[in-house]
């Protein structure tokens, strides 16, 4: 999405960033888009871009995807479904769920999460490890505006760092991925001395973190070692 700016989907996120009671932080998951588009996406709406790195369409209701991802060779990144069902069987219809999503009084009629869990198992598993990894890490970027003073603030950063680090490694030990996360804070903090001052308590505080995020099921833990649960970096790039 290089020219993400006059997209249909950036145009929606700006659309419900200028509505009187917008869904607060909405993602926008796309097939790839750059980091400059990444970053103005965080910035302005303090949301996720999400690069699955493939197109899943349904051959059913799009006779003319397979013409189509031949005339412009996608063929490698089109991923094709059978339609997808709800857990009672219903037939999930596009159009119908942007429909009831557009007004917030309306969100809650959309089905609900157990009911599309079953249309979910049909996804790639990329891309559905995509997705989770950019939910998490937008739940774990949350923690900085909640922080209350300078060490939690600073920890938080540090939370960022590591959970970004496992999203990419297959598996650290705690030691590990807090000396690589406080490498990676150091590279970009402004006063490395008072971090560096500061730096037991602000360590303290983040495996506070690491531990919640294992409790709420965000992380794993397996073997001494702690894993990004099911979940992949939801950008090509290190940048977020």
């Amino acid at each position: 999405m290089k020219d993400g700016y006059h997209s249909k989907k950036y145009n929606q996120i700006r659309e419900r960033a200028r509505e009187e009671r917008p869904i607060r932080n909405p993602m926008l998951i796309n097939r790839r888009s750059d980091s400059d588009f990444k970053e103005h996406v965080r910035k302005e709406y303090n949301s996720v871009v999400v690069d699955t790195d493939i197109i899943v369409g349904c051959q059913d209701t799009h006779p003319e995807i397979n013409r189509i991802s031949e005339l412009f060779n996608l063929t490698g990144i089109i991923h094709l479904l059978p339609p997808l069902e709800t857990e009672s069987g219903e037939e999930l219809d596009g159009e119908g769920f942007i429909n009831a999503a557009r007004r917030n009084d309306q969100a809650e009629i959309i089905n609900p999460s157990s009911e599309l869990a079953a249309a979910a198992s049909t996804l790639p598993d990329q891309y559905l490890k995509r997705i989770r990894g950019g939910v998490h890490l937008h739940y774990v970027n949350t923690f900085y505006r909640s922080a209350s003073d300078r060490t939690h603030r600073d920890a938080s950063l540090l939370l960022q760092q590591i959970y970004n680090l496992l999203l990419r490694e297959d598996g650290m030990t705690r030691q590990e991925v807090l000396d690589m996360g406080w490498e990676e804070l150091i590279q970009g903090y402004r006063n490395i001395k008072s971090l560096q001052q500061r730096e037991s308590d602000i360590r303290d505080q983040t495996r506070v973190y690491i531990a919640q995020l294992l409790e709420e099921n965000v992380v794993a833990e397996n073997s001494g070692k702690i894993y990004a649960r099911k979940s992949r970096h939801p950008q090509t790039t290190f940048s977020f």
